[in-house]
């Protein structure tokens, strides 16, 4: 895709009065006047639906996507007016006429106030779209300075750099997660040597610094904290400085940091307000500030992103720029992934592109030369999937659509008949029939998203943990709130019954694992250790991640160590067996291992190359099931440790992030990423 340019200018105004000029297009030059439409009271309602609609679910965010686009209409038609409207019509069929060309707007808002509104929202009512959805007419926020930029020109791979900064003092990022969702959306890259990603490993700007002395690099890709500091009236990132702690960096120091290195071309920010900027100062915010120091594109978020969204978003992004398209392509590409992938979404608008390339050519890459390419194929599922027409296993029984975004935990009831289940960013508790998928209840009390959810032994309580630092326990028949647990400090990760239902245990992001009385609320014993957590069968231990990631068993009465076991991957997942000889672990690397903590023994064999998520011993301890990155549900011979089966029915690169097995065995539940549960016959 090649472009022509349409620049709009709004230069500084007076009152709710703006001059617009078309600077530059296929249709020659315009001028005409904005009347911003709204007061500030209602623009801070506008702003406060798109908030909304970004993060509710159901009809509340259909009510306010509607008002979003009806905001981004008025926007349009206020600064597309007369002579402006009549220029950019006559210039999108000029570059339609030119071997199908589209039309890059590069708005330049001189006036403050209004650089920093979403003007990804624009909608154009007549074509029935958003400009920048559109790989036609990309939206970039153009910024002319005097220093020309050429196209680096490049062998693959793209060198990425990756930057994760999460201080102790600040509210605590899943660093595993994240490196994980971008390395899901780039391992095919990767594979076939398009980009190479590097992880720096460290917090501090020394770090960075060394590192940036390692390149060459082409791309920056920091995911942290940021912010914008009203006193100072600049944005900054949040580093840690040696202690762990926040260590604030401004834009401009980063600034300094990163343009020196003159292979870097592009800058990524998943950082909170990193696009936002002073009503007083164009250049205030992070992300105009890089590109004013001489990085030639920044691409940052003006709102906080998804997960799913954030892997679509950064899979086509990186592979439309080692495709050689334009940065802004790219991120129209990304912005087509996100709305495609992601029903009723408006987080393809989150992005916020600030380039000062004229055409927006970061990167002339070299293109391998294979005279037999061969496709990338997505693994396909054993022989055993398609199994003769007379075997049932495998089959879908039953799947459950009733959730809006990501599932991310479930409990089966002990009788079989019932699952409770919670997502992202949601406080609620979903409880349905596992036999036709129909929905029964919704518990709500926690005023954060609910993280775990388990079933007591005997089917009358429902344990959650939840984000807001409480367990709470429920009455599972009335969904009234028995009781609440407020210990922790900070997100609760995990909630798990005792075999006899009278002790709850959990671990959160304080890093402390409780142990409570079921009945009385009270604190038995404590000790410090992480998610995830597996009790013994006979109730007498519980085996978690420790401090260092080692798996450590300890005395649930007490908190004494009992036993440990090093691992070489990081572990996302563990389950200890019904007959209490093994426990099985999980993570990084695609390996399970299999533990026997009585004598030490320990076993692994590779389930993947991708990261597993989830693990699920049947009852009869015969059986392993995991899940994860690959997006199947494998199922394990527990003695030979040889694959039996594998199921496959979620969407295309999906994510496997619970598993539970019904208790008589015939059945095993999977939840997933793409917003459903399925329970599958086992035998």
């Amino acid at each position: 895709m090649q472009y022509l340019d349409f620049d709009l200018e709004i230069g500084p105004g007076h009152g709710r009065t703006y001059p617009v000029a078309v600077l530059r297009s296929p249709a020659g030059e315009a001028h005409g006047t904005l009347h911003f439409p709204f007061d500030a009271t209602k623009l801070n309602e506008h702003l406060d639906q798109v908030q909304t609609a970004l993060v509710s679910s159901g009809p509340a965010r259909r009510r306010a996507a509607q008002a979003v686009q009806d905001f981004g209409q008025r926007l349009f038609e206020a600064l597309f007016t007369s002579d402006i409207r009549s220029c950019y019509d006559v210039s999108q069929r000029e570059a339609a006429r030119q071997d199908d060309r589209g039309l890059r707007i590069k708005l330049r808002v001189q006036a403050p106030e209004l650089a920093a509104l979403p003007w990804e929202f624009l909608y154009d009512a007549r074509a029935g779209e958003y400009l920048c959805r559109s790989r036609q007419t990309p939206l970039v926020r153009y910024l002319e300075l005097p220093q020309s930029i050429q196209p680096l020109q490049v062998k693959p791979p793209l060198r990425i750099l990756g930057m994760v900064a999460s201080p102790s003092d600040q509210p605590a990022l899943d660093i595993q997660r994240e490196q994980g969702r971008i390395g899901e959306a780039l391992k095919d890259l990767e594979a076939d040597g398009l980009v190479e990603l590097t992880w720096l490993a460290g917090q501090t700007w020394r770090d960075l610094q060394r590192a940036m002395r390692a390149g060459p690099w082409h791309v920056f890709h920091f995911i942290g904290h940021g912010g914008f500091d009203p006193s100072s009236e600049e944005g900054v990132l949040a580093l840690a400085n040696e202690q762990g702690s926040t260590a604030l960096m401004t834009a401009t120091q980063m600034g300094q940091l990163l343009s020196d290195h003159r292979s870097l071309r592009l800058a990524l920010l998943n950082a909170c307000e990193g696009a936002q900027g002073s009503k007083r100062d164009l250049f205030s915010s992070t992300a105009a500030t890089l590109a004013r120091r001489g990085i030639p594109a920044v691409l940052a978020m003006q709102y906080e992103i998804s997960d799913r969204a954030a892997i679509e978003c950064t899979r086509s992004f990186y592979e439309a720029l080692a495709d050689s398209l334009p940065v802004d392509a790219a991120v129209s590409e990304a912005r087509k992934a996100v709305s495609l992938s992601i029903a009723n979404t408006l987080e393809w608008a989150t992005p916020v592109l600030y380039m000062r390339a004229p055409d927006g050519a970061l990167f002339d890459v070299e293109q391998p030369k294979v005279s037999q390419p061969e496709p990338v194929q997505k693994p396909q599922a054993p022989a055993a999937v398609q199994a003769a027409p007379s075997s049932e296993l495998g089959k879908v029984l039953c799947t459950y659509s009733g959730h809006d975004n990501q599932v991310w935990h479930l409990g089966w009831s002990p009788d079989g008949a019932r699952m409770a289940s919670v997502q992202r960013l949601d406080n609620l508790i979903h409880v349905w029939d596992t036999d036709v998928g129909a929905h029964l209840f919704t518990y709500e009390g926690h005023t954060d998203s609910v993280s775990s959810v388990a079933w007591s032994p005997d089917g009358t309580r429902i344990a959650s943990a939840s984000w807001d630092g409480t367990v709470q326990i429920w009455e599972a028949e009335s969904g009234k709130l028995l009781r609440t647990y407020s210990g922790h400090q900070g997100h609760v990760f995990a909630a798990v019954w005792s075999p006899d239902g009278k002790r709850i245990a959990s671990s959160a992001q304080d890093d402390m694992v409780h142990i409570w009385g079921a009945a009385s609320g009270g604190l038995i014993t404590s000790w410090p250790g992480k998610a995830p957590l597996a009790w013994s069968p006979d109730g007498k231990s519980l085996v978690c991640r420790n401090a260092d990631a080692t798996a450590r068993v300890y005395n649930a009465a007490n908190g004494e160590a009992l036993s440990a076991q090093d691992f070489p991957d990081e572990f996302y997942a563990l389950a200890w067996s019904p007959d209490e000889n093994l426990i099985a672990l999980a993570g990084e690397g695609g390996t399970i291992h299999i533990w026997q903590p009585a004598g030490g023994g320990h076993r692994s064999f590779a389930e993947s190359e991708d990261v597993v998520m989830a693990l699920a011993w049947s009852a009869d301890s015969k059986r392993l099931a995991s899940g994860g990155y690959d997006g199947f549900v494998h199922i394990w011979d527990a003695h030979s440790l040889e694959k039996l089966f594998t199921y496959s029915g979620h969407e295309a690169d999906t994510v496997i992030t619970d598993l539970a097995w019904s208790s008589d065995g015939k059945r095993i539940a999977s939840a997933s990423w793409d917003q459903t549960v399925q329970i599958w016959q086992a035998e």
